[in-house]
């Protein structure tokens, strides 16, 4: 049987990606807010920067999910291979 502490490692690169893309979507809100502050020109400026912080959240959600995937993945290969 394994150690449940061995899975900590993907568990928690699994929790981190998911509080990196909350936050991600919160700061985009709090661009776009902050935006429309300055009117009209400030809110385009404000809707095109927090579209390229929504897409850039967006990409290290995913790569920080993927690699706490790889992570479980290797840790299984690991196991299934020591059962051998």
């Amino acid at each position: 049987m394994a150690d449940p502490a061995h899975h900590c490692g993907g568990a928690q690169g699994l929790f981190l990606s998911w509080i990196t893309g909350g936050l991600g979507v919160i700061t985009t809100l709090a661009t776009l807010a902050g935006g429309s502050q300055f009117g009209t020109g400030g809110a385009a400026a404000g809707l095109l920067v927090g579209v390229f912080e929504l897409i850039g959240a967006g990409v290290g959600f995913l790569g920080l999910y993927g690699s706490a995937e790889l992570i479980l993945l290797l840790i299984s290969i690991e196991e299934n291979t020591r059962k051998l």
